[in-house]
């Protein structure tokens, strides 16, 4: 199979100069992107009330979370600013960036073997995991915000090849499983490179912060990441293994790995490389995700969008 462009960049560059393509980040995305990076204790509760105000699709998004039974209190929200205090801050403005990113996608082609709904939900549960990852008490440098968007994003390199060049994308997939190999190597024999890298030129288009692309475009293999940035790429790749352990997208075409095997488990310095630390991180995220999916992805949202749950995401 030829490759599909020289070069990552040009692809992106293709994508963006064409008639098919991955919409621009929308302007209500872009201004949550800015309050997710900020510390927790400088976030202006009244300006985010009033941007989600603004936007009614996601203000009924918002209370319809706030009134489930994950948070106890089920039909007792009646305001954004309940609603916010019931969620907590942070966890509000990283759901509200998730459903802002989800609804801006188009609608996807159908793809045997591969699911855009649970893709996403896959990368919800990657950035949750990511974010828990960020403690402070784990004596991580990275901010748990940003981890959130890199866990969020990781994967929407491959997203850009499902929509951008669908057939060539089906035949990455057919090699995939014929080989019965993870996606991203059959990406790579057959475009001469894999969605992490396509995933970083985008946020780059994006003009999302550096960190994070280095963090989506070494996921794959942290150790080979700029110093800077290994600890980020590192912490999403366990948060990646953590989320498939915890039955949120492993799948014949994923990447199969156990969290005691990721880089960051293995550098005998960080806290997670400690087996009991690693375990209870393990064992509260799988009750993390689980006991908040119901809140955060069960409703479809106003665009039509579902959870779809007949694919693995991959």
């Amino acid at each position: 199979m030829p490759t599909l462009a020289a070069t990552p960049e040009q692809l992106v560059a293709e994508m963006l100069d064409s008639g098919v393509k991955l919409p621009p980040l929308p302007s209500i995305g872009a201004t949550l992107l800015g309050i997710v990076r900020q510390p927790i204790d400088t976030i202006d509760t009244r300006k985010l009330t009033s941007l989600v105000e603004s936007d009614p699709s996601l203000s009924a998004r918002l209370l319809r979370m706030a009134n489930s039974p994950y948070y106890g209190a089920s039909g007792t929200v009646t305001s954004l600013r309940q609603a916010v205090v019931m969620i907590g801050l942070e966890e509000t403005v990283q759901t509200l960036y998730y459903y802002v990113l989800l609804r801006a996608m188009p609608q996807f082609p159908a793809i045997g073997g591969f699911s855009c709904d649970a893709h996403w939900t896959h990368s919800w549960a990657c950035a949750t995991a990511a974010r828990m990852l960020g403690r402070p008490q784990l004596f991580v440098r990275s901010m748990p915000g940003e981890l959130y968007l890199a866990g969020l994003l990781h994967g929407i390199g491959r997203l850009a090849l499902a929509l951008h060049r669908t057939e060539d994308f089906r035949r990455c997939v057919a090699l995939a499983t014929e080989k019965a190999q993870p996606l991203h190597e059959a990406e790579r024999e057959a475009l001469g490179f894999d969605h992490a890298a396509l995933g970083a030129r985008l946020l780059d288009a994006w003009n999302l912060p550096v960190s994070i692309q280095m963090a989506v475009a070494h996921h794959l293999a942290p150790d080979e990441a700029p110093e800077a940035h290994r600890e980020m790429a590192s912490l999403i790749q366990l948060a990646y293994a953590l989320a498939n352990q915890a039955g949120f997208g492993a799948g014949v075409l994923a990447i199969q790995i156990d969290p005691a095997s990721t880089v960051i488990a293995r550098d005998g310095q960080s806290a997670f490389s400690k087996p009991d630390i690693l375990e209870s991180l393990t064992r509260d995220i799988a009750t993390e995700l689980n006991k908040k999916s119901e809140a955060a992805l069960a409703a479809p949202d106003e665009t039509g969008h579902e959870q779809a749950t007949d694919a693995p995401p991959i």
